[in-house]
């Protein structure tokens, strides 16, 4: 939909600011286009973003590629707050599924290093849940809605209560979703596709003045069955299982004099992820494969059974992961004169991995039981990231007529201790690092009709300890622990603007980052197999490799959306964005890098009635082709499958890339007088088969959607 330059945003300055004024490319998704869109989860609500790739390697899964960067190069927020732990996978991952939309206000997305304001993990840019606001006014409010599905049938249903009794605010809800298997373009039904979801927050707020609240926000997520067939033609499946919950106290503070706003957090954050691993027996049975894994599952998960699982089976084996974080936040700023302000914060998170284990089952003469000494982690393993910034904001020059140029600038001092007893291979891993990143912008600002910006940015982002001590089965690999693994740097200069003239509104920006000291994979010899004493049968064929500091990184792009007014309500909008990483090898040579999309987009016009509550939107997703593959890229399935022969990828340097793809849809609906609301969406309309880059599986094909929603 329309943009809204207007809007008031968090993510880029940690502080409220107005979106138009922001010398960054940041990107809000509100609860009208939650609606509109009709997100079943926070990934969908990113899809039509410029500079976000969501990939999906599972459903009930997703993640935004930003700017070429996934996983940990990329912070998740909760209210400023990191959602990140030092556990999260470097590849894609189900972990921002746990963010259910119905316990959000609205989202953000800041493209773009921002480790001064944010510390580690925001190499490629910062993805932030922003709460609900809490009532003011006395009395009592419920939001809620349901929604139906047709691509797999699945039905969903949210609820949000608040209401405001004296000085105390309070708001508590929920949202249950039911997914089936999927319908892809063309009419495939993906296997182990059904997937469910449970989420729950509470929120309360006591207003100790006009100034100064204490706030308590609650949240807890359950993600469940989400399966992943990536590797299934080679008889290979997983069924991914999560839980999180997640708890924050946060003491505000806004003044009219030199003070202008305070805020001190304590955060406590625990989360468990279950993987069960199934591979067949007999590969020309998968159907009959499948099934008897979801039975095993069930099994397994409802009252522990260990027996016979069904003749289809080899091998079960069962992960389980359980993670704890308490952490605290700090920050303020300060007006120092007219045209001068500092901003200065502190942090400090602290994991610990409370459970890893492994059981294992194997079918011989009948199914045996082995719980492995070990997970992916040590038991003991822990993780400290703490930290503090400064922020110096400054009008440089402002004419009478309301123009100004500004200027910002600031600096984080960072530190890592990562821990770790008994690593296989290495014995106890400790290390640490510390680091120290700046950042500067200027701002060319003509209130509410233009804006340019230029902005300089380092990053810096340690390895987490599934980098440095996993060892285990990992996707596409087998990885194994590096102890030297050091941290990443980067440096990104973006520059770009805003206009907002008459009708039209448009946001570009350009960039280009360079990373330093990439984290990349480097394979194992057989001698190092043999020293580490790895069990042939676990790692099962695949590469064994461990991740190495070797390379450097360039990412260039681009990002554009632009809308225009028209008369009798039109409006016709365009978001488009163009990303290119290569990975420079200390041999002098270089590749692509993984993972890139190098175009995407989404078209749209717009009709509203004027006067009534009407609606409808006519818009084309897009995508461009991608034949530019890192040598990972060329022997994963995902990407490079060769149809003849399905478990296997194309021969070395044959593999055509993914195709583009367009795609049409429509939505519209009916607002009636703010208290309820239809909305219709028909997506994929000609039924095209296509897939995301990376992702495990086709997209949906041609479905509707169905949702109702209503305030009181």
């Amino acid at each position: 939909m329309p943009m809204e330059l207007t809007a008031v945003v968090i993510t880029a300055t940690r502080g409220k600011a107005v979106l138009f004024d922001t010398a960054r490319s940041i990107f809000t998704i509100g609860r009208s286009q939650l609606r509109e869109q009709q997100a079943e989860s926070s990934f969908d609500a990113l899809r039509e973003r410029p500079g976000v790739m969501v990939q999906q390697t599972n459903r009930g899964a997703g993640i935004p590629v930003i700017r070429g960067q996934v996983g940990p190069s990329n912070l998740v927020l909760i209210d400023g707050m990191r959602f990140n732990q030092a556990t999260w996978r470097t590849g894609p991952s189900q972990y921002l599924t746990l963010l259910d939309p119905s316990s959000f206000e609205s989202f953000e997305v800041m493209a773009g290093p921002a480790s001064v304001r944010y510390g580690s993990g925001a190499l490629g840019g910062v993805t932030a849940g922003i709460p609900w606001k809490m009532r003011q006014a006395a009395g009592f409010g419920a939001r809620g809605g349901l929604r139906f599905v047709s691509q797999d049938q699945g039905l969903s249903g949210w609820t949000h209560l608040e209401g405001r009794f004296g000085s105390v605010s309070v708001a508590a809800g929920g949202a249950i979703r039911n997914h089936n298997q999927l319908r892809t373009g063309g009419g495939e039904t993906v296997p182990l596709s059904d997937w469910t979801q449970q989420s729950a927050h509470v929120q309360a707020r006591w207003w100790a003045s006009s100034q100064t609240t204490l706030d308590l926000l609650l949240l807890g997520s359950q993600v469940g069955h989400g399966g992943r067939v990536d590797r299934l033609a080679q008889g290979r499946m997983r069924i991914y299982d999560n839980l999180d919950g997640f708890g924050a106290l946060t003491l505000r503070h806004t003044g009219e004099g030199a003070l202008k706003s305070l805020r001190v957090s304590v955060v406590a954050h625990g989360s468990r992820d279950e993987v069960a691993r199934f591979e067949c027996e007999n590969k020309d049975n998968l159907s009959q494969c499948v099934d008897q894994a979801d039975s095993a599952y069930e099994a397994v998960k409802n009252d522990g059974a260990t027996t016979s699982f069904g003749s289809q089976l080899s091998r079960d084996r069962r992960y389980r992961d359980a993670v704890r974080t308490l952490g605290g936040l700090f920050t303020a700023t300060w007006s120092l004169g007219k045209s001068l302000s500092l901003s200065v914060g502190a942090e400090g998170w602290y994991d610990t991995v409370l459970e890893s284990t492994l059981d294992d089952r194997k079918q011989s003469t009948g199914w045996s039981v082995k719980s492995a000494a070990r997970g992916n982690f040590s038991e003991d393993t822990s993780w400290l990231e703490s930290g503090g910034f400064a922020w110096l904001d400054s009008t440089l020059w402002q004419s009478a007529s309301g123009l100004k140029l500004t200027l910002g600038a600031g600096a984080r001092l960072a530190h890592f201790r990562g821990n770790a007893a008994d690593v296989p291979g290495l014995g106890e891993v400790a290390y640490s690092h510390t680091g120290v990143v700046g950042s500067g912008q200027l701002r060319l600002i003509n209130p509410n009709r233009w804006m340019l910006y230029l902005d300089v940015s380092q990053g810096f982002r340690s390895p987490n300890v599934q980098e440095s001590t996993v060892l285990g089965d990992t996707g596409s690999k087998f990885e194994v622990p590096n102890a030297d693994l050091g941290p990443e740097r980067s440096l990104s200069l973006e520059v770009g603007g805003r206009l907002s003239i008459d009708r039209v509104r448009l946001q570009v920006a350009g960039f280009v980052n360079q990373v330093s000291d990439f984290i990349g994979e480097q394979d194992l010899s057989q001698a190092e197999i043999d020293a580490l004493g790895l069990d042939p049968a676990d790692i099962d064929g695949q590469p064994v490799v461990k991740r190495v500091n070797r390379d450097t990184g360039l990412f260039v792009g681009a990002e554009a959306q632009l809308s225009a007014r028209l008369d009798y309500g039109l409006t016709p909008w365009v978001r488009v964005s163009w990303t290119q990483g290569d990975i420079n090898k200390d041999d002098g040579t270089s590749t692509p890098a993984r993972r890139v999309n190098p175009v995407l987009g989404t078209a749209a016009l717009r009709w509203q009635a004027p006067t009534s509550g009407f609606w409808a939107e006519i818009y084309s997703r897009f995508s461009g082709a991608q034949d530019r593959l890192h040598p990972s890229d060329q022997k994963d399935l995902r990407i490079c499958a060769d149809p003849n022969n399905p478990s296997k990828s194309y021969a070395s340097g044959t593999c055509p890339g993914s195709s583009s793809w367009v795609t049409l849809n429509a939505r519209g609906g009916w607002r009636y007088n703010r208290s309820l609301s239809i909305d219709l969406a028909l997506t994929n309309v000609l039924d095209t088969q296509y897939r995301v880059h990376g992702s495990g599986f086709d997209a949906a094909g041609f479905g509707a959607s169905l949702s109702m929603t209503g305030r009181y």
